[in-house]
């Protein structure tokens, strides 16, 4: 469940069956992040359309979906060479990247996320947490902070930010057109500049 708190709280976890919808409902949350079934690219307008409805019913908000590029490592990535920043297999993919955003609005869908991660969500063991649950968690001091790059390679702070303006030069103008709100995921969590060979840094840097 993420959010900040208060009644407006939106989930982003994939509900088993629509007992979840019920339960998320009695629990105050208002907007969610739901995809509909399957891979991203063969969402069609009608597919996003059920999913809209049918969390509507429970009295709840389809806030927004994924686009394909998610919190995952990059070789596992849906539209790798968006992150990889490979010609021209980039713009393949992009191309389809921007009509599922126009789906998305026609859909009624109000925002759709996307995240540039490099190197997946990194984690360490889990660990015990309220209730005797076991958790998620990250500490710096238990990773492997010499760890070699992954299928990304060395990438600089400049490529790293090229990568990124071709991706919204690309998205954005299709967004605005079609009144889609995009919201990029944070790099989660945060690791030093040059982990697994990754650099990033301020806008000026480089």
């Amino acid at each position: 469940m993420h959010g900040n708190g208060n009644r407006g709280s939106s989930s982003q976890l994939k509900p088993h069956d629509d007992d979840d919808y019920r339960v998320w409902a009695q629990l105050g949350v208002e907007h969610v992040c739901v995809d509909p079934p399957g891979n991203p690219h063969d969402w069609t307008l009608d597919a996003l359309r059920r999913e809209r409805e049918r969390v509507e019913k429970f009295g709840l908000t389809l806030d927004m979906v994924q686009l394909p590029l998610a919190s995952r490592p990059v070789e596992e990535a849906q539209s790798p060479n968006v992150l990889l920043g490979g010609e021209p297999a980039r713009q393949r993919e992009l191309d389809p990247i921007c009509r599922l955003i126009e789906r998305i609005g026609a859909a009624g869908i109000p925002g759709a996320k996307y995240n540039f991660n490099l190197i997946g969500i990194p984690r360490t063991a889990p660990e015990p947490g309220r209730g005797g649950s076991r958790n998620a968690a990250f500490r710096w001091h238990a990773t492997d902070q010499a760890a070699g790059p992954w299928l990304a390679g060395q990438v600089s702070e400049v490529e790293n930010w090229e990568r990124i303006d071709r991706f919204l030069a690309a998205v954005v103008p299709v967004a605005e057109a079609a009144k889609v709100r995009l919201a990029c995921h944070p790099h989660d969590a945060y690791t030093p500049s040059g982990y697994k060979g990754v650099r990033v840094g301020s806008r000026d840097a480089g």
